[in-house]
């Protein structure tokens, strides 16, 4: 295929600039009266197509105002600097940042689950191993979504990352993530946007029993809602391979150890030796460890790696638990979970 334009044709198309600039409107005009006049059948479809887009602007509209609403009441458009006053390893992959903002004004509550869209530069020594290939572009960006981890109360935000290593010989490194771990210490900037996402813990009575069913990193937007939740029967459920990989654990037990409506139980696929004590039970997500937790009263909020999703959502299906109780945050299509 040839993948150059000929001489003739960008003489033609910088020729005909002027032309349109000035009777571009008129000519469209024309062409659309003889093609409708030649074929008054295909009129039905445009006027079809119009309507839709019609709506579809409007939609577009709409949500543009409420990104806009959002970000007013962030305090802050698009994207400020914040400066990371602290830096806690969690676990081997996790890493907490601790934000507040640069210019000293303060932050905003967020809902308990959304997440904060992170801006970084591409640099070239770390887009060599990433998904983000250097182009030689020293002005390039990329941006990353890391939900809050902890309390909408605190007066700093903080975001727990994971850091993405390739598991496949010949496949990138995430290239965010591989940036903050080594690029960002405790004295750094990032960019950051106004807290955002529809995933975030709902209003239910304090009656109301509260299941948090988190697997690895899936467990930063679910503990931000276990700081928060009012409710008086809540029950936290962590699944991580061992302890080394166990992030915020202590945190979480802390949590239950000043709130006796909380339960926390910790679920480990491959715990090692130096484990026993630290966790409660063995084994994956599966429909008879669940019901344990269950009733039908039950909202139901889960987050994490796409096998342990799905198996909890077709363990919830299988139990007819109701549609309007269960909350997620997947990335990807809903049908998938269904796979």
């Amino acid at each position: 295929m040839n993948t150059a334009l000929s001489t003739t044709t960008i003489e033609t198309v910088k020729a005909t600039i002027p032309f349109l600039q000035q009777n571009g409107q008129a000519l469209t005009e024309h062409f659309y009266k003889r093609m409708f006049a030649g074929n008054p059948e295909v009129k039905e479809f445009f006027d079809a197509w119009a309507e839709a887009y019609g709506f579809l602007a409007g939609v577009l509209t709409g949500a543009e105002k409420s990104i806009y609403d959002n970000q007013q009441d962030a305090g802050w458009e698009g994207f400020t600097d914040m400066t990371v006053f602290k830096r806690v390893k969690e676990s081997d992959t996790i890493t907490s940042f601790y934000l507040k903002r640069a210019d000293g004004k303060p932050l905003p509550k967020f809902k308990p689950g959304q997440y904060l869209t992170v801006r970084v530069p591409l640099l070239e020594e770390n887009a060599k191993a990433s998904a983000c290939p250097f182009t030689g572009n020293s002005q390039m960006t990329t941006m990353r979504n890391y939900s809050l981890s902890g309390s909408p109360d605190w007066d700093h935000y903080r975001i727990s990352v994971k850091r993405e290593t390739a598991r496949v010989v010949d496949t990138p490194n995430g290239y965010a993530s591989t940036f903050l771990h080594e690029q960002i210490q405790q004295g750094g900037t990032i960019e950051v946007a106004p807290a955002c996402g529809e995933f975030f813990l709902g209003e239910h009575p304090a009656e109301t029993p509260v299941l948090f069913v988190s697997g690895g990193v899936g467990l930063t937007p679910l503990l931000s809602m276990l700081h928060a939740s009012q409710s008086k029967d809540i029950t936290f459920i962590h699944g991580a391979i061992n302890g080394k990989m166990h992030a915020l654990a202590d945190e979480v037990r802390g949590l239950a150890e000043k709130n006796p409506a909380i339960n926390a139980h910790f679920r480990y696929s491959q715990p090692a030796e130096e484990d026993k004590g630290h966790y409660h039970s063995e084994g994956l997500f599966d429909e008879t460890f669940l019901s344990e937790f269950l009733t039908s009263e039950t909202e139901v909020y889960f987050c994490g790696p796409k096998p342990m999703m799905t198996q909890v959502y077709k363990a919830l299906k299988a139990f007819n638990h109701p549609v309007d109780k269960i909350h997620f945050e997947f990335f990807g299509p809903h049908d998938e979970l269904e796979g």
